[in-house]
């Protein structure tokens, strides 16, 4: 079980007024440990949207996010 974080370095104590906000409230959302690093904003569409037939989704470039998730070990205990 691991955690990964991925934040934007605008996140954090200029945003927050405390450093470690959104590790610790990961942290404190499940038992994994968190590793992870502080990046300039994320690529990505602007909404969940499905494009009809050939229609491409804009990507935009996102401030201020943070991105996450959790690896589990799903195989069976082998005996």
């Amino acid at each position: 079980l691991l955690s990964f974080l991925v934040s934007c370095g605008g996140r954090g104590e200029g945003l927050f007024g405390e450093s470690g906000t959104d590790s610790k409230a990961f942290a404190d959302a499940n038992d994994a440990p968190v590793v992870g690093f502080f990046a300039n904003g994320e690529l990505g569409p602007v909404g969940a949207r499905i494009p009809s037939g050939d229609a491409r989704i804009p990507t935009h470039l996102h401030g201020f996010t943070a991105t996450c998730g959790v690896l589990l070990d799903t195989g069976g205990d082998e005996e």
